[in-house]
């Protein structure tokens, strides 16, 4: 019986480098909110600034993980990366 992998290196990096990412948005984006209270803007423009960009982010991954992928050259694997991103979002 031979052994499959299920994710290819491809694969791997690509749910690396987004977990990196993620990270990088996450650290200033805690601070994001207190700095502009600070500079005078209200809560309700605060929140409506936060709820596009994660709508944006949420429409534009799966098309940037497809686009990735056929880069890359995946078949059966971009099934995977857009299931990956749509269950981190």
């Amino acid at each position: 019986m031979s052994k499959t992998k299920i994710y290819t290196g491809a694969v791997l990096v690509l749910g690396i480098v987004q977990f990196i990412e993620s990270i990088a948005f996450s650290i200033p984006s805690s601070y994001y909110p207190n700095y502009i209270i600070e500079l005078g803007a209200s809560v309700a423009s605060i929140g409506l600034f936060t709820s596009g960009f994660m709508m944006a982010e949420a429409i534009m991954a799966p098309k940037m993980g497809g686009f990735q992928m056929s880069m890359v050259g995946g078949g059966s694997s971009y099934w995977v990366s857009l299931e990956t991103s749509s269950l981190v979002l």
